[in-house]
């Protein structure tokens, strides 16, 4: 083979050569029997045993070498395997993570080392000196204990292997998940000899997968409730774990469907590059964002690393959400401006206007750019932009932007008289439709005899933004074409102005949405896990309670100092009922503030409670200002009931004293006595009225509203009014059926109206007209006379709801009387003339609902 049978040796792996080389030139005294590593021409390292003979003559020379060559490249790599596997074996045993047995079965002596010991609960010694197996089994949590024996006679019958996962009581009392793994060995005759094995401690394996199982709990949760759009969680392998949400119509696949499929067979063959490259970034700590056409629909997908506790990529979250609506639109404006294109030098100035007015992003600024752009062509003399006038006694439209001379002077232009040349724009304001208008005098431009003008609303699906107009000292401008061209001009303009708000009101909302996740206003909130240990705790009351500090995560919230007793107790109620699916408010005072909680369930999987929330918020101020306003409500009350006890005593008793000497005094005194008791009986019906004005304003907070049958109420009244006045024409007409939610403050109201009409009325037979009639939701109670009429300081201090104008008690005490009453039911009362001569006043109060 070889001029040189030595030319092989350069094959040989330099650090192997010598010892080969060394080997071959012993023959033929010993043999050849050597294990070597060779470099192939690819550069690859084989190993090779190599076994070689000497064949001699008859003479005893020499005569050839015969040999045999084995590649034992994968031979040698399993044994180096095994050799790690060995020594991660060895220092796992010896740092105690695995643990060793051997059960000689017929002598049931269960013997291993310090690890297995300890994960028992047994003497290590003993252990070493052997145990029966049920000294063992009796660890193996009960729930696991007949699987595991069970696992144990199978092994035992058919001298097989033996694997099982279970849970065992270490020699602390603490519960630890293990694996353990062995093999029967047997006698020629089938009986079991030895059961050798190894125990290997996976608490902590179980933990993160329980953790995992949580963490997916909360991923389904957030991913089933995403709107318009999809959420998915992908591994490092590139497989989808959670997916939920809202697929395109063109998708066919739901996202429960593609769970626990690789994106690559989920994703069409021609997305691959762009959907795979981004989402391998994830991996590498990158926050990506692409957009992709899926069948016929546009997505835009972004995708995120979700991190472990260390820092490391846990998972890749993407969120995908359709935007084919917004890509239609944006074609559409590439369309308009192709169509722009075609048409003469005049559609070139709509196109550039149409251009900067997109990259806009403030409504004003697009109208600026709109005008400046048509006023610097050559074809056109000014052009303007307007809205409607919000303002309603000044009806017309209102210059926002404006360029050249021949365009609005004023900012305000009234529709009742317009200018001739504001005339298109007006018509194209009012009917929604271009207008086009030639041969317009305009004295703002006194070299132009003659101007054409096009108006055009702005207007986009349906919305109005406003009218362009467009001015041209050229007689037969805006024919057919260009007016078209600047009607889709209004167009676009129409739309660009809608995407503006459109996108101003995408970043106000999620400026909002991002504070609010932020920061819980003047409140907290707290997550809990269903052992009530504190997963999140966040919001500005912290600060208040001096917790921001204060590290609770895994913790009961009532761990610290800040809630003790009654509080911890009620808050510990309130969040296991929430795990039980109860949701609850109640207050709270930690620290001095008096907090309004409210407690709901978040629920898991299969309806099982998987965490519960706390919302917190700080109402100290509102429950003291209560505080503070029913402690002055009580003062006053109080000093009122005083006036009143003290006062009517003392009028109890000037009456009766008035009326001792009635009849005894002389003609001449008789009058003055008859004015004192007149001015008696108005101090006692004034502080009748006072203690009215006080139940219907004080005590407002406190009164209980029913159902109060109007007929009734008003029979009475106009019975009574007519006993005491029975020179007065009272009648009643009353086509009210329904009653009124009010209380027994009604007949008063109504009595003060009905003797007011009488007692201030100038006629010798005064004429009173009261009518009761239902108007919807209410019951209008008029009373109408025929008397002076009320004052006219009276009846403006009453429409301005004043506290002046008590200058005539008879009739302002009244009025304020009547008003406080209905307006406590949520009514109104209204005083109005009456034709020739007289007053009307019109109580409206609430109907009682049916039932």
């Amino acid at each position: 083979m070889y001029e040189n049978p030595l030319n092989w040796i350069e094959e040989v792996h330099p650090e192997d050569r010598d010892r080969v080389e060394e080997a071959f030139h012993s023959l033929p005294d010993d043999e050849f029997d050597v294990e070597y590593r060779v470099v192939t021409d690819d550069g690859d390292v084989r190993w090779i045993h190599d076994r070689s003979e000497v064949v001699f003559t008859g003479d005893g020379e020499v005569h050839r070498i015969v040999g045999i060559t084995e590649d034992v490249t994968e031979s040698k790599e399993r044994e180096r395997m095994l050799r790690e596997a060995k020594t991660r074996m060895e220092a796992a045993a010896e740092a105690g993570a695995i643990g060793t047995w051997e059960w000689r079965v017929p002598e049931d002596e269960m013997r291993g080392g310090a690890s297995f010991a300890e994960t028992f609960g047994v003497d290590p010694v003993e252990l070493r000196e052997g145990k029966p197996l049920d000294s063992f089994l009796s660890s193996i949590h009960e729930e696991d204990r007949a699987r595991v024996e069970e696992a144990i006679e199978e092994a035992l019958e058919e001298c097989g292997d033996y694997r099982e996962e279970y849970r065992v009581w270490d020699a602390d009392g603490e519960l630890r998940w293990v694996v353990a793994r062995g093999h029967v060995e047997c006698d020629e005759d089938g009986d079991p000899l030895k059961f050798p094995g190894v125990l290997v401690d996976i608490t902590e394996r179980k933990e993160r997968e329980r953790e995992a199982e949580r963490q997916r709990r909360r991923y389904r949760t957030l991913v089933d409730n995403f709107p318009n759009g999809v959420v998915a969680v992908f591994d490092e392998d590139l497989r989808y774990k959670v997916v939920g949400g809202e697929t395109p119509e063109s998708v066919d696949a739901e996202p429960r469907e593609m769970e626990g499929e690789r994106v690559a067979d989920v994703v069409p063959d021609d997305l691959h590059d762009v959907w795979l490259t981004n989402y391998r970034a994830t991996f590498d700590g990158e926050e990506r964002m692409f957009t992709a056409e899926v069948g016929e629909s546009v997505v835009e997908v972004r995708t995120v690393p979700l991190r472990y506790g260390d820092g490391d990529v846990e998972v890749g979250l993407a969120i995908s959400q359709e935007v084919t609506e917004r890509r239609r639109r944006l074609r559409e404006i590439v369309e308009q401006r192709e169509k722009l294109d075609v048409i003469n030098d005049v559609n070139a100035v709509v196109q550039r206007t149409s251009e900067e007015a997109i990259k806009r992003s403030d409504e004003d600024d697009v109208f600026d750019q709109v005008v400046e752009h048509l006023y610097e062509s050559d074809y056109y003399g000014g052009a303007w932009i307007a809205r409607r006038s919000e303002d309603p006694g000044n009806p017309g439209l209102v210059n926002v932007a404006s360029e050249g001379s021949l365009t609005p002077r004023e900012t305000s232009l009234g529709m009742e008289d317009p200018p001739v040349y504001v005339e298109p724009a007006v018509e194209a304001a009012i009917s929604g439709r271009t207008c086009v208008q030639q041969g317009l005098n305009m004295d703002e431009a006194a070299e132009a005899e003659q101007v054409s003008a096009v108006s055009v609303p702005l207007r986009y699906q349906g919305e109005s933004y406003g009218v362009l107009t467009v001015y041209s000292i050229r007689g037969s401008a805006f024919e057919e074409d260009e007016a078209e061209a600047v009607e889709r001009l209004g167009t676009i303009i129409g739309h660009v102005v809608r995407s503006v708000h459109q996108q101003t009101e995408l970043r106000r909302s999620e400026r909002l949405y991002r504070k609010l996740a932020e920061n819980v206003p003047n409140g907290s909130v707290s997550l809990v896990n269903e052992d009530l240990e504190v997963e999140i705790l966040e919001g500005e009351l912290l600060q208040k309670l001096d917790l921001e500090d204060v590290e609770l995560k895994g913790e009961e919230l009532w761990s610290s100092d800040s809630v003790t007793g009654d509080e911890a107790d009620a808050m510990k109620a309130a969040l296991e009922g929430a795990l039980d699916g109860e949701r609850r408010r109640f207050e709270l005072e930690i620290q001095g503030r008096v907090l309004d909680v409210f407690t709901l369930p978040i629920w898991g999987e299969g309806a099982e409670e998987a965490a519960a929330i706390a919302l917190a918020q700080d109402v100290t101020e509102e429950v003291e200002r209560q505080r503070q306003l029913e402690h002055e409500r009580e003062r006053l009350e109080l000093l009122v009931r005083l006036i009143r006890h003290n006062l009517l005593n003392s009028l109890n008793v000037v009456d009766a004293r008035l009326k001792e000497v009635e009849g005894r005094v002389d003609f001449e005194v008789s009058s003055h006595l008859d004015t004192a008791l007149e001015r008696t009986d108005d101090m006692v019906n004034l502080v009748q009225t006072i203690r009215s004005l006080t139940d219907a304003t004080v005590r407002d907070s406190d009164r209980e509203l029913e159902a109060v049958d109007v007929d009734d109420v008003l029979a009475r009244e106009v019975s009574s009014v007519t006993s005491t006045y029975p020179e007065a024409d009272v009648s009643l007409e009353s086509t009210a059926s329904a009653e009124v939610l009010a209380d027994e403050l009604l007949a008063e109201a109504i009595e003060n109206v009905l003797h007011n009409a009488v007692q201030h009325n100038d006629r010798e037979n005064p004429t009173v007209d009261v009518e009761a009639r239902e108007t919807g939701e209410f019951v209008d109670i008029t009373v109408e006379d025929d008397g002076p009429g009320v004052p006219s300081h009276i009846k403006d201090w009453f429409l301005d709801k004043g506290t002046q104008g008590f200058e005539e008690p008879g009739v302002g005490f009244g009025l304020h009387l009547v008003r406080e009453i209905i307006e406590s039911y949520g009514g109104t009362v209204s005083i109005a003339d009456r034709e020739p001569r007289g007053t009307m006043v019109r109580m409206r109060v609430p109907a009682a609902e049916d039932g």
